[in-house]
């Protein structure tokens, strides 16, 4: 009795964790081009005010990231690298990009 309240209890935290990420609103799919060797940013949206961690950049091609819009179809984002790159980077900001845009990250 003791092991299944339990689980009832713990099951019900997650699910309460894990509805509180808001949906993607408006969504718009930037891609990150990036010309060298394989990396990780962070990406902090200002359109659903949220952080999205640890997104792996592929080496030598384009990786598609979805962010929030506005009711115009635009983001506004920024991002820098994750990790030890971070110590030394600041964040740069994108505003107003659309959907598909190429975007180069270094």
């Amino acid at each position: 009795m003791i092991v299944r309240s339990f689980l009832l209890a713990t099951s019900m935290l997650i699910a309460g964790c894990t509805s509180l990420r808001q949906p993607i609103t408006n969504p718009v799919t930037w891609y990150a081009i990036n010309n060298a060797g394989a990396m990780r940013i962070t990406v902090y949206d200002f359109v659903c005010d949220r952080r999205m961690g640890n997104v792996r950049i592929s080496g030598r091609g384009e990786t598609a990231i979805t962010v929030c819009g506005d009711n115009a179809g635009r983001a506004s984002f920024r991002y820098r690298p994750d990790g030890y790159q971070a110590m030394a980077a600041d964040w740069i900001r994108q505003n107003d990009i659309r959907n598909n845009q190429r975007i180069f990250i270094q």
